[in-house]
């Protein structure tokens, strides 16, 4: 008898990576749209070794959550933060009251979706991804890049040592830490500043109809330039405005974990990082960030931004959107979250912000806490 059952949901990186993490003592299971490409062993690999340091064995791989959500200790959801929801919808009728539902990166305000699907159940997210992993052979094979060594989890479950003993069964060489609230999560300085100031200091001064050759698009990490890492920082800076205006309105809320982003990072991959000097230094010599692509797409013969990544539908509308609401109930201008969000829709096609204002004919579409009911400041910061 296994000590508990895992259910990982999701065919991505994080998807291969927790799946072949799984202890032997741990039934494994996968959710995932393509089952039929899947192994039912699944290696994992460390940096560039070429003995895995797991090997887990899947007991169920299914498309169909009837088949792989019941009996689930422990639910994991490693998608993008834009089908977050739908994931939840699907599976709710099948999680077992007492189980423990997550996100592997919890950027957004799907908690409050979370807590009223899952009524009898228990709700937690990651406040960053506890690596850089990727998949080396589809459903058979994923490697880790770099691990980070304390993990932060905000969750409404009454046994924190229970959920924390899984985690870190499963995670190895990482230790759990808990959150004070979602909004630690929600507020994280992480890919929605990162990844919006850094392709805009790619491609800011694209033409909408030039292409790029494949030596004009730098690594995303490595290559930090000036510039991008500047456009990064003002972000980070907007977010710490709105940290301290929400303290200011609620002393009583503690977001002692929305750190700014160099020092975040600073701590999170403290041995990992040559030079801490600046955000620029940080991230072109990150040894856990190394060798990270620039995501684009064919275009004329060469390649373009492409908005149809998780760059644009996860960390405009599920990111920097969510940072504008939390700016405007607080009464703060926030220029450069502006800017950002009206460059990066301009090429999706959407239209969030006008004229400085989370009034656009799609902004219904973010997820923010307005989007699940929410009115007030009070009720925003669980």
């Amino acid at each position: 008898m296994s000590d508990f059952v895992l259910t990982v949901i999701g065919g991505g990186n994080c998807g291969h990576t927790l799946a072949g993490l799984g202890p032997k003592e741990v039934e494994t299971r996968v959710m995932t749209r393509r089952p039929e490409d899947w192994n039912q062993r699944i290696e994992v690999f460390y940096e560039s070794d070429t003995t895995p340091i797991s090997e887990a064995d899947i007991s169920i791989i299914s498309s169909n959550p009837e088949d792989v959500i019941p009996g689930s200790d422990l639910i994991l959801i490693c998608g993008p933060v834009y089908v977050y929801d739908e994931i939840l919808s699907r599976i709710a009728p099948y999680v077992d009251p007492d189980s423990h539902v997550g996100l592997l990166y919890a950027q957004g305000c799907t908690h409050f979706n979370a807590q009223s699907l899952l009524p009898n159940s228990y709700f937690f997210g990651f406040q960053t991804i506890p690596w850089l992993c990727k998949t080396m052979e589809y459903g058979k094979k994923a490697r880790i890049i770099g691990p980070q060594k304390s993990l932060r989890v905000a969750t409404n479950s009454p046994d924190k040592d229970k959920l924390s003993s899984w985690l870190e069964r499963i995670l190895r060489h990482s230790t759990i830490t808990f959150l004070p609230n979602f909004l630690s999560t929600t507020l994280t300085p992480s890919n929605q500043i990162v990844h919006a100031g850094r392709y805009y200091g790619i491609f800011h001064n694209w033409d909408g109809v030039s292409p790029y050759s494949e030596e004009d698009i730098p690594l995303l990490y490595e290559d930090m330039d000036e510039f991008s890492a500047d456009c990064i920082g003002r972000l980070s800076d907007e977010l710490q405005l709105i940290k301290q205006g929400i303290i200011k309105e609620l002393p009583e809320v503690n977001l002692d974990y929305v750190k700014p982003l160099d020092e975040r990072l600073a701590e999170d991959f403290s041995d990992l990082v040559k030079d801490k000097s600046s955000l620029k230094t940080i991230y072109a010599t990150s040894y856990a960030h190394r060798g990270v692509k620039t995501p684009v797409r064919e275009f004329k013969g060469g390649f373009a931004p492409n908005p149809d990544t998780r760059f644009f539908k996860d960390d405009i509308p599920y990111g920097l959107c969510i940072m504008k609401w939390y700016a405007e109930m607080l009464k703060i201008d926030t220029p450069w979250t502006d800017a950002m969000v009206e460059w990066h829709q301009n090429l999706m096609d959407k239209e969030y912000i006008v004229n400085g204002k989370l009034v656009g004919k799609d902004a219904h579409e973010c997820g923010t806490p307005a989007f699940y009911g929410v009115q007030t400041l009070k009720e925003a910061v669980i």
